[in-house]
């Protein structure tokens, strides 16, 4: 999918969408690392925060939550995972 869209001359967006409806793939079977790849690719922090919690990989949520945005809601979400 990735590569068609890339040959076709698809734009950013579409890219996104497909790295999107790639990872929801993955997580919809529980296989919480393959969709964090395509999550990270998608730029979804709300989705690989549900992965990382899902895999307990801590230090990954930690980084994660370092590089939000001061104020970004899903700062609470992550302090709640971690309590």
């Amino acid at each position: 999918v990735e590569r068609l869209i890339r040959e076709s001359g698809g734009d950013d967006s579409q890219l996104l969408l497909a790295h999107n409806k790639i990872g929801q793939y993955y997580s919809d079977r529980h296989k919480w690392g393959k969709a964090a790849q395509y999550y990270a690719q998608a730029k979804n922090s709300e989705m690989l925060v549900e992965c990382f919690y899902a895999l307990e990989d801590f230090v990954a949520l930690g980084r994660l939550m370092d590089a939000l945005p001061d104020g970004s809601p899903l700062l609470t979400n992550i302090g709640d995972k971690f309590q």
